[in-house]
């Protein structure tokens, strides 16, 4: 959706994206939850209202958890895209008679990810964390309930243990996204020291 709001810069499309994107990061995902609840659960009968353990359960809680991510997503890959469009290669490659379409797919979008790939990390270990308030709307058995619940009994060594899992699991998702820098930008490579 970044992507589409970029190179539509100025026109209709953009500002339907932009609008919703505003919105979207500025409801709390509890919210998303409730509406998602009331709506698809209750009035129309789609889904489980809560529940864990079988693929219709996941529905909402991921839903109402990822329209925040998407929305952020899609902010940064605009302002990204954005940013590499006026680049001089990106000129020269229209000048050299590069279509629109390999033209985004080979350069722009290669080089707008690099932002993106640096959330990635964060995020993935937020969704290990979990949200306790959507866990307990919704009655899963996650690590952030756990975590909420070890802390209000005191339990002392389910705190120090979930804190050192999420930090270590922080650690990793960041050296996972300086591997994925490699592999997006090929320029970005690690320096073999001197013998």
């Amino acid at each position: 959706m970044g992507l589409v709001a970029a190179l539509n810069r100025g026109k209709p499309v953009d500002h339907i994206i932009r609008v919703l994107v505003v919105l979207a990061i500025c409801v709390p995902s509890f919210v998303f939850a409730a509406v998602l609840q009331y709506f698809l659960a209750f009035k129309w009968k789609l889904v489980p209202v809560f529940g864990w353990g079988e693929l219709k359960h996941y529905i909402l809680p991921v839903a109402a958890y990822a329209i925040g991510g998407i929305a952020s997503y899609t902010k940064y890959m605009r302002n990204s895209t954005l940013s590499v469009i006026s680049e001089d290669y990106i000129v020269t490659a229209q000048a050299k008679g590069c279509t629109q379409k390999r033209t985004v797919r080979k350069h722009v979008l290669r080089n707008s990810m690099i932002p993106i790939v640096t959330m990635i990390g964060p995020a993935v270990a937020g969704i290990f964390a979990g949200s306790f308030i959507l866990e307990k709307m919704f009655a899963i058995p996650g690590l952030g309930f756990y975590y909420v619940k070890a802390v209000s009994d005191n339990d002392y060594t389910m705190v120090i243990g979930l804190t050192i899992f999420f930090a270590i699991l922080f650690v990793g998702a960041l050296i996972v996204v300086d591997i994925l820098y490699g592999i997006v930008d090929p320029r970005i490579r690690v320096a073999k020291g001197k013998k």
